[in-house]
């Protein structure tokens, strides 16, 4: 039997692990696959707990090749858990986890790796994990807690929440609206980009490349840090970038906030 390192606290005192009972189980780990045929320009959804999700495009493959690394809390479990996949109308794949005796148990955990031609439309909900989307398209909804969000070349609608993450988005083709708390957001706009921007954070900087395209109101509100637009420094508030009608919204506590010119 394996026992943690450390202490328990029981209702009258302390006592090493091992002698009070309480123990932490230690889970096992092992990776399953999944390859489903490819409908073109179809949506995606997955939805997870306990894990990362990552899902990107690529010109190298025919089919949705899905990999998860599940995380049970016996070796009998691990074997009876499986990757679910479902075709929903309109084509819209759904990925999740068929845990064995229907249900997640404790601190399991199921991380998922997707690599597709392409995608129309990408839903991705989890906890204590990270999201990555890479080289997808149509709108962006995602979900997390105690994880990152990362969105490189998403040609499409931003839409995402977490906590506790620090987010970067490069290459935005269109409107980008993230929140967290506890991390700092670094966020890119393609150059043709002229759309609205809403960046919210707590602790943590924020810093907005915008590119040719983009000219309207910056509205910027910190406390404790700097506000730097085009390399001058200002006071909370709105400030002017040129003659056009869009809009960056974005605020933060206790940390910086600078906009610039993608290079």
């Amino acid at each position: 039997m394996r026992f943690a390192t450390g202490f328990c606290l029981t209702s009258a005192l302390i006592l090493p692990v091992g002698l009070s009972g309480c123990l932490v189980k230690p889970l096992v780990y092992g990776d399953k696959t999944a390859n489903v045929p490819h409908v073109p320009q179809s949506a995606l959804v997955v939805q997870t707990s306990n894990g990362a999700v990552s899902a990107s495009a690529s010109m190298d493959v025919q089919d949705v090749q899905i990999k998860a690394r599940i995380g049970a809390e016996t070796q009998a479990r691990l074997d009876a858990t499986s990757i679910l996949t479902e075709r929903l109308p309109e084509g819209v794949l759904r990925v999740s986890v068929n845990w064995a005796e229907g249900e997640r148990k404790g601190s399991e955990s199921a991380s998922f790796t997707i690599i597709m031609p392409d995608a129309k439309g990408v839903t991705v909900s989890t906890t204590n994990g990270a999201i990555a989307l890479i080289g997808l398209a149509g709108p962006a909804n995602v979900t997390t807690s105690n994880g990152s969000l990362t969105f490189t070349n998403h040609a499409g609608p931003i839409e995402g929440k977490t906590s506790n993450g620090a987010v970067t988005v490069k290459g935005a083709s269109e409107i980008v609206t993230v929140k967290t708390s506890n991390g700092s957001m670094d966020v890119t706009l393609a150059e043709g980009n002229a759309s609205p921007v809403k960046l919210t954070t707590s602790n943590g900087s924020i810093k907005l490349n915008v590119g040719a395209a983009w000219a309207g109101a910056v509205n910027a509100d910190t406390s404790n840090g700097n506000i730097r637009v085009m390399g001058q420094t200002v006071k909370d508030g709105e400030t002017k970038v040129g003659e056009g009608a869009a809009t960056a919204t974005l605020k933060t506590s206790n940390g910086t906030i600078t906009v610039d010119r993608a290079k």
